[in-house]
């Protein structure tokens, strides 16, 4: 997550990071974040060197993206926050990693806190940060100064990426990424696709349609699967080769999630109303090739070409995430947001269970622990945890004093 103070820019930033799109120079990649704001990347204004970057709590927990669990009780995650007083020329950013061994309850700083200063190129940049792990030492801060750490947050070091690294998905064996750059005075950066494996990262051959606002989904080293702006692509062979699949969605409210080629899953949203939103859930088991409706629930009459009911996924609130998981069965997780809501579903997601419903905090994203024994939702600042499956949820961590719930239980 991050902070600004100059409300236009914060608006953009937020705007850039929904959308993940590329926000960011060559110049930060050189730059490696200091415990002193006093030296500015190349091209810095003396006036850049003013701003003072925030310091981040590494007692709280991390943001929701910023999360990862080993199992039901280890994990860890690194915060960061970015400040521009008003009228100055740089963003002042910190970042702090912090680890937990008691499922979230209590958490410690590891390393020092690093800060790094970031001048943007234009009125459409603006720093952001995220963080993405994919073991309990191996992590990446991403965003417009990208840095990788192999020992849990103590030490960080450059990442050989172009910023901004505005995805990264890590997979068994390696990791995918979409990675810049951009250009002084561009209102969109470049993003191309980038595949490591035995530690080295290397651009591929780019799909079609990819733009500053592509998603990326990482499954395998083999497979991954790229939004872009005009078609959806898989590749099955490392990045070699890219093929357009069929788009479930004739709409922009989708979202993809998949296991592998013979198990992906688009849920494509109709026009949200002011406390809901219905959709279709398809199903592939071809890669994407054909589709089949597993789940619909839009009301019946509501639309002029009448949509017959499949399932009874929930409407409450907006759609955050759908997430895919195998742990000895296909299991399918969603959560919602206005109005928080999380639901599991155990047979391709036709049939849903609530498994938490609103706190009051506005929705809820979720993480899941590697080894499936445990399941967090965070909402705001509260950092709830089921370790039987959604039966009983208990309030782990409050953030700044935030007062937690309570929250509706699904079952």
């Amino acid at each position: 997550m991050w902070v600004k103070a100059d409300p236009i820019r914060a608006w953009l930033a937020v705007l850039v990071m929904a959308m993940t799109a590329c926000t960011s120079s060559h110049s930060a990649a050189t730059t490696p974040p200091s415990t002193s704001p006093s030296a500015a990347p190349p091209g810095a204004s003396p006036a850049a060197i003013a701003a003072t970057p925030p310091s981040i709590d590494a007692s709280e927990f991390p943001g929701p993206q910023g999360l990862w669990f080993r199992d039901s009780l280890n994990g860890w995650g690194a915060d960061g926050a970015c400040n521009v007083p008003p009228n100055a020329a740089a963003d002042a950013c910190a970042f702090q990693a912090a680890q937990t061994d008691n499922g979230g309850k209590r958490w410690v700083s590891v390393g020092a806190e690093q800060t790094f200063l970031y001048v943007p190129l234009s009125q459409y940049d603006a720093a952001f940060i995220g963080f993405v792990a994919a073991d309990l030492n191996t992590g990446w801060v991403i965003g417009s100064h990208p840095m990788v750490t192999h020992d849990r947050g103590l030490t960080w070091a450059p990442l050989s990426l172009p910023p901004p690294v505005s995805s990264l998905a890590p997979v068994t064996g390696g990791a995918w990424a979409l990675a810049g750059p951009c250009s002084p005075g561009a209102t969109e950066c470049q993003s191309t696709v980038y595949h490591q494996a035995a530690g080295v990262w290397t651009p591929v051959t780019q799909p079609p349609g990819i733009f500053s606002g592509s998603r990326l989904l990482g499954v395998s080293l083999q497979v991954a699967y790229v939004v872009g702006s005009s078609a959806i692509t898989v590749t099955t062979d490392s990045g070699t080769s890219w093929q357009p699949i069929t788009s479930a969605c004739n709409n922009p409210w989708g979202i993809l999630a998949a296991l592998g080629t013979a198990n992906t899953w688009s849920w494509c949203g109709d026009q949200p109303s002011t406390s809901d939103q219905t959709g279709q859930l398809f199903r592939s088991r071809d890669g994407g090739r054909t589709w089949t409706v597993v789940a619909d629930n839009a009301p019946h009459g509501f639309f002029a070409t009448p949509r017959p009911t499949v399932g009874n996924m929930p409407t409450t609130g907006f759609m955050q995430d759908l997430i895919a998981v195998n742990h000895g069965r296909e299991e399918l997780y969603l959560s919602r947001f206005k109005f928080g809501l999380v639901a599991r579903s155990l047979d391709g997601g036709t049939h849903w269970t609530t498994l938490l419903g609103d706190d009051g905090g506005g929705g809820y994203r979720i993480v899941i622990a590697k080894d499936g024994s445990a399941t967090w939702a965070v909402a705001n600042s509260c950092l709830y945890r089921t370790i039987d499956g959604g039966g009983h949820w208990v309030l782990m961590k409050t953030n700044g004093g935030y007062t937690c719930g309570p929250p509706f239980f699904g079952r």
